[in-house]
């Protein structure tokens, strides 16, 4: 660890050795038996909330208790899916308790991303009462958690809003950012939040360059991209997929995304802009906005499913 000014004990040192020989432990425990990967899996989920792969075994638990068949699986979760198939599930060992470790897998790291992905997935099996609890004892420690408002937002929770914090705002889609706009058109945040409701109102976005496209995914994504017959693949999950291809005419575009079929929808400037353009044609922010989506090098497409 990098330290500045600070005079090093080798305690520190002592505890992280100590640590990475546990874990490694942790990484060789057996797993011939349904249970063993239930066991493995949940210490090394709760230890290191951040590795999808941990928590993606302990999906496997739910598939096979929902009877759910996979259309495509990767390989490397086949022998584990194949042994707790063989040996069933039992709802309240292998089901039930995930609730518990997504808790603890969070108080390890409220900020990872597969965490809180599995507590969603997980959300039906989940004790709704203590839920909202743990929902608000986040927010009391940290109020501008946008996982714990993304979570809170998509189970229907209500809570009430602060105007005064960025991630209360976004979590409220009934509040007309426009009008916040409208009342304080140089609150910055205002204008950050404009720009964060467009790019998620769709699953991904483009950017087309001049000698590349590039795809924004609002969740991870991996698989194949078709571009007019052209096929793609991102091999390793990503939320960004670029590809060195000149575009010639963005509008006559065929995207299909594994196997699905996509259509480019161009970019409408909001009207908000307009508006305070014209009011006030030097508003820093607005000039700044208008000029990110509206220039002669990029251009933005929003990218709806085909019908």
């Amino acid at each position: 660890m990098i330290k500045h000014g600070v005079q090093d004990t080798g305690d520190e040192e002592k505890q992280d050795a100590q640590y990475c020989e546990e874990y490694k432990k942790m990484l060789v425990m057996p797993e011939n038996t349904r249970d063993e990967i239930y066991k493995k899996y949940s210490v090394l989920a709760v230890e290191n909330p951040d590795d999808f792969f941990f928590w993606n075994i302990l999906k496997l638990f739910v598939v096979v208790y929902e009877e759910t068949e996979f259309k495509v699986l990767p390989k490397e979760y086949q022998k584990y899916l194949d042994i707790i198939k063989k040996e069933g599930v039992l709802f309240e060992k292998h089901i039930k308790t995930q609730d518990d470790l997504t808790f603890y897998g969070i108080q390890n790291n409220c900020k990872s991303y597969a965490v809180w992905n599995h507590r969603r997935y997980i959300y039906a099996y989940v004790n709704k009462e203590s839920d909202m609890k743990l929902c608000k004892m986040f927010f009391e420690f940290d109020p501008r958690s946008f996982h714990c408002w993304n979570y809170v937002k998509s189970m229907g929770y209500e809570i009430p809003v602060d105007v005064e914090n960025y991630s209360s705002l976004e979590f409220r889609d009934d509040l007309k950012v426009s009008r916040l706009i409208m009342i304080d058109p140089n609150d910055e945040g205002h204008w950050l939040l404009l720009k964060r409701k467009i790019f998620l109102r769709e699953e991904f976005y483009v950017k087309v360059k001049s000698h590349c496209i590039e795809f924004i995914f609002n969740s991870v994504f991996k698989g194949t991209i078709k571009i007019n017959g052209n096929e793609y693949t991102a091999n390793d999950i990503t939320k960004f997929f670029r590809i060195e291809e000149k575009v010639e005419d963005v509008e006559m575009f065929n995207v299909e995304i594994n196997n699905v079929l996509f259509k480019l929808e161009a970019f409408v400037m909001p009207r908000v802009v307009q508006e305070i353009l014209k009011l006030e044609p030097n508003n820093f922010y607005a000039n700044r906005f208008y000029a990110y989506f509206k220039n002669k090098t990029n251009k933005f497409y929003l990218i709806k499913q085909a019908k």
